[in-house]
């Protein structure tokens, strides 16, 4: 089998066109077919074209109706690795965007309530014994290392955020807000905002690019206290566009390879008067903004657009040309 034989099929949940997960499946595809590799994105469940945001269309990939064929080489989200088992012919790549949702491990979430997530979702997973089988990518440095404790190999693959966020903006601008993510978390926040209530919270909820551009132009701080289950686009954004990240250090946060900042934005929530310490260092930010913003440089050079976009069409290259001639 040649790459001229070869298809990629990128399996896409369309019940969460809005998330990063997405956006890096496409991302994938256009640079499938950048380097002149045959490439459909097929939804689940299947939807019209008019429904699917215009950032994603803006890929230029084709959509196609699932399909199975001994040359075909599907890619599914690790939420959906049951699909795999309708792969009859082809074979499958898993690409980890994420790591905690597999079981929904929410340190803020009660027992019950993951229990009775991972009750619901169990039928949309395969066992690990049952993947090695497959190649694997990870979208993170985090993925990465949860698959190596699995006695998985994988590919180091992550995805980047768009051009639109292109680090332009006027330090003059920016006021005393504090930006968070609702989505990621509910009870952190709660206690920041009683320990100071004369600043403004503002939650990036429902909105669309061009008003979470806006936010992130007029705000000094982004707030991420949640379990980051993956590398997060918001943050990344956000830094770039000229914010001081603090976030939690758990999950992909607490890696330097996913989250390349200083240790002193990074907080450990189960310390004692941690609220506190983030009320200290909020104040202090506000206070010394342009300093702070300093020790952000070499973050946001390490994860613009400009330098992961080469990495990631690099990557693609490098490793769906191996993946040709193994299959070959």
């Amino acid at each position: 089998m040649n790459k001229d034989n070869l298809v990629f099929f990128i399996h896409c949940p369309s019940n969460s066109l809005s998330n990063g997960g997405v956006e890096t499946l496409h991302q994938l595809g256009f640079h499938l077919k950048k380097n002149n590799f045959k490439v459909f994105i097929s939804f689940f469940p299947h939807i019209n074209k008019e429904l699917i945001p215009k950032k994603l269309i803006n890929y230029n990939l084709s959509y196609k109706k699932f399909e199975d064929e001994k040359n075909f080489i599907h890619i599914i989200p690790e939420v959906e690795t049951i699909r795999t088992k309708l792969i009859k012919k082809g074979k499958c790549i898993i690409y980890w965007l994420s790591v905690d949702s597999y079981y929904r491990r929410n340190l803020d979430k009660s027992f019950w309530k993951n229990w009775n997530y991972y009750r619901k979702t169990i039928n949309k997973r395969i066992f690990f014994f049952n993947l090695k089988k497959h190649y694997h990518l990870a979208n993170s440095h985090y993925a990465y290392k949860f698959l190596e404790k699995k006695i998985i190999n994988s590919k180091i693959l992550k995805g980047y955020i768009s051009n639109y966020f292109d680090g332009k903006f006027d330090i003059s601008k920016k006021k005393n807000i504090i930006l968070y993510n609702p989505v990621k978390d509910q009870n952190h926040y709660k206690k920041i905002m009683q320990l100071l209530p004369h600043y403004e919270f503002k939650a990036l909820s429902q909105m669309s690019d061009l008003e979470i551009k806006d936010c992130y132009y007029r705000s000094k701080i982004f707030m991420d206290l949640g379990t980051h289950p993956g590398r997060e686009r918001m943050p990344r954004e956000a830094g770039m566009m000229g914010c001081i990240l603090i976030v939690a250090n758990r999950g992909s946060a607490s890696n330097d390879y996913d989250v390349p900042i200083d240790k002193s934005y990074k907080m450990n929530l189960a310390e004692k008067n941690v609220y506190n310490k983030i009320r200290d260092l909020i104040e202090d930010i506000f206070k010394n903004y342009e300093n702070h913003l300093r020790n952000f440089e070499t973050y946001k050079e390490k994860i613009s657009y400009k330098s992961d976009v080469k990495i990631f069409d690099e990557t693609v290259r490098e490793y769906f040309h191996e993946i040709t001639k193994k299959l070959s």
